[in-house]
């Protein structure tokens, strides 16, 4: 079964990448040699990124990548730029990078769409189809290759519409929806059939004969292939025969043929055209082996594909492998190599596990409220039959008194077991409850720690999005508090510095902990994306276009997702040193240590005790049902100013005698008296209030506080 998911996954990517060479490698490299023109230069290259380095040598490939993203930004070739990036991602893909490919095969799709390159467009969206499909985000893959379909068939392109349709068939295979898979893999067969393009029949009646094979139609399946067969001769390409072969194998394999099974498996060796298709044919060729009881065979196709999963570090396959040689080496009574691989198995296996432990403590508990429910009412139903078998015996004896005393003892005795014995059988069911729950206790303790770390390995993962302090330092006279609520939170920081314009912002999004965690990866990548993708400049306009994103991103499903963040902005013009700013819900302060005055009549300004306030706009950067366009202030900065960004945690936090909020207010005041020190020692002493007022109460919010010296 794991070699057959390996098998469909990569026939897939195949369709999303397959081009035409015309050139051999070392034609290629010759021509580097010679003066050529800046076109066949680039074309040079986009032939070596992609498919002559992609899977042998990735490095390569990216070495290649940025000397064409060099030649065709110099020349101004748009056209070529995109054709390099949409290659530069199918190899990040084949790295498993899939952030990277997708933010190549995004600036492809961007750059074909500015010269109207359909083709170009069609391809990225495929691509970005492939990264999401790998990744199991089944939903986002098919409505990339769909979008992909309307432009093949508005262009006419048929034979890019029959690959399209496959794709779309491979992803409810992966589902296991094996009908609506052999429908659109058999739409892409009669869409191949108008094409003059042998490769794609083959293609196509193969992914026709697996769908078959799936829904056990054995007869049709066998058909097909057939079918495919007559169209395969000697000039078809690498990719076409091992796909045929591999099929044909797995159609045997299926029906316990393995002998022909394994005959075709070994036809597929010289087709192999990357470690990927390499990994998965050794498997099948091991698996056959082994039910042959090939036993050697069988390890030497094993470790060749345990060797190519650990040099590109697939570590699902190695999960797998590392079990299967365990298993030979262990009836072979070769212990070492045993012990060695069932201990790798486990390394390999731990992640799963870890999972699966959730699930299970999951089922466990139900099933243990199931139980003590059934039990408790059990225990209620006799305790009811007693009293009344007792009621009833002493009924009987003021009846009839006439009763011997032998039958009235008897009546007692029986009451007396009955009784005993339902007292036993509650003390050896408390008994047993006892031992579960203590289980179960032990189970949660370990359970509880493995979640810590999670959240630990979270806290790495969100520091990473965070720009470093001392890149911001080496711009700007700047500090920063940053005092999370749990281990990870919703506040961020973001600093971005971008066609000469510094952009610095603090932002609050909605939650804490992890639902906070995840919000601040969303809004920081729509931040991002509104000034390197868009890019706009005033922070008014990267304000409304980060809303429309977080929308766009959190409501992708139509469940009118609220959340989104506070965020205060600054905009920094390092020609003319011009400083703009936004806000939504969180304003700015600015402290003027040389004049202590402004004329704010202009900026919408409050001024308090030498502290000037710039209201922000009363909304968040979330949907709102009264939403408007964000203001942009240009602030009334000089040198020697200081300007604060903040959230509202540390003005809510409870604390001091009283255990009261230490407000705004107190904030100002405190702001203005440090605001003539380095921005470092001001952090300092921010740090020390906040850990006197607080005591020991606990923090009520993520903390974030921004200084900013001009």
């Amino acid at each position: 079964m794991f070699s057959r998911i390996i098998a469909s996954l990569f026939i897939f990517c195949f369709f999303q990448t397959q081009a035409q060479q015309d050139l051999t490698k070392k034609e290629l490299l010759d021509l580097l040699d010679q003066k050529t023109a800046d076109t066949t230069l680039l074309n040079v290259y986009n032939e070596l990124i992609w498919p002559v380095y992609c899977y042998d040598m990735p490095d390569s490939s990216i070495f290649f990548a940025t000397k064409a993203i060099d030649l065709a930004k110099k020349t101004g070739d748009i056209k070529r730029l995109s054709i390099t990036h949409r290659r530069l991602g199918i190899t990040y893909l084949t790295l498993g990078d899939f952030k990277k490919a997708i933010l190549h095969e995004e600036e492809s799709y961007r750059l074909s769409e500015k010269i109207n390159f359909e083709k170009g467009m069609q391809l990225a969206l495929n691509n970005i189809g492939v990264a999401y499909l790998n990744n199991e985000l089944f939903n986002k893959a098919l409505s990339y290759f769909l979008k992909s379909l309307a432009i093949v068939e508005t262009t006419k392109d048929y034979s890019s519409a029959a690959k399209l349709y496959a794709n779309c068939g491979r992803i409810y295979g992966r589902i296991a929806d094996h009908h609506k898979s052999k429908q659109y893999f058999i739409k892409a067969l009669s869409l191949a059939k108008t094409q003059n393009d042998k490769d794609l029949l083959v293609m196509s009646y193969c992914d026709v004969s697996a769908a078959l094979r799936n829904l056990k139609q054995i007869d049709s399946c066998s058909f097909y292939l057939k079918k495919a067969a007559a169209y395969l001769d000697a000039q078809s390409q690498s990719e076409t025969k091992y796909t045929y072969y591999l099929n044909l194998g797995l159609f045997y394999s299926d029906n316990k043929q393995n002998n022909k099974a394994l005959d075709s498996f070994l036809s597929c060796v010289p087709f192999i055209t990357n470690p990927n298709t390499a990994i998965t044919l050794y498997i099948n060729i091991a698996d056959e082996n082994k039910f042959l009881g090939n036993k050697n065979e069988a390890l030497k196709y094993y470790n060749l594909a345990y060797d190519i999963s650990l040099k590109n570090k697939t570590y699902n396959n190695l999960e797998f492998l590392s079990r299967e040689l365990a298993k030979i080496y262990e009836e072979k009574k070769e212990w070492n190599l045993f012990r060695e691989m069932m201990n790798l198995h486990l390394v390999y296996n731990d992640s799963n596990l870890k999972v699966n432990a959730v699930q299970q403590i999951q089922r466990q508990q139900l099933e243990f409220d199931f139980e003590r429910k059934r039990m408790t009412d059990s225990l209620r139903f006799a305790h009811r039959e007693s009293l009344r078998t007792a009621e009833l015996a002493v009924a009987n004896a003021s009846i009839s008194r006439q009763k011997t005393f032998a039958l009235m003892l008897i009546a007692i005795i029986v009451a007396i077991v009955a009784l005993a014995v339902f007292i036993f059988n509650r003390f050896v069911i408390v008994n047993r409850q006892k031992k579960i729950i203590e289980l179960q206790k032990q189970i949660v303790d370990i359970k509880n720690k493995e979640i810590r770390d999670s959240i630990n390995y979270a806290k790495r993962l969100q520091s990473a999005i965070l720009p470093q302090l001392s890149d911001i330092k080496q711009e700007l006279d700047f500090d920063l508090l940053y005092i999370p609520k749990d281990i990870i939170g919703g506040d961020f920081y973001f600093f971005e510095k971008y066609n000469g314009f510094i952009f610095l912002a603090v932002c609050d999004c909605t939650g804490h902990g992890i639902p906070g965690a995840m919000m601040s990866v969303v809004c920081h990548q729509a931040l991002q994306k509104s000034i390197k993708e868009y890019n706009l400049i005033e922070p008014g306009h990267i304000l409304n276009k980060t809303r429309e994103l977080i929308v766009e991103s959190l409501n992708a499903a139509q469940q009118n997702i609220k959340d989104g963040m506070d965020c205060s902005l600054l905009v920094i013009e390092k020609s003319t040193n011009t400083i703009s700013w936004a806000g939504a819900n969180n304003p700015i302060w600015i402290v003027d240590n040389e004049t202590q005055t402004a004329n704010t009549s202009e900026t919408g300004a409050e001024a308090v005790v030498g502290l000037i306030e710039i209201k922000a706009d009363k909304q968040p950067v979330a949907f709102y049902e009264n939403n408007r366009s964000f203001t942009t202030h240009i602030l009334p900065a000089y040198k020697g100013c200081v300007l604060y960004l903040f959230t509202d945690g540390y003005a809510d936090q409870f604390g001091g005698s009283n255990g009261k909020k230490y407000k705004n207010k107190s904030l100002k005041l405190l702001l203005t008296e440090i605001s003539g020190l380095p921005a470092d020692t001001q952090v300092s002493l921010m740090y020390d209030n906040f850990s006197t007022w607080k005591k020991n109460l606990d923090q009520v919010d993520d903390v974030a506080v921004a200084v900013l010296k001009i």
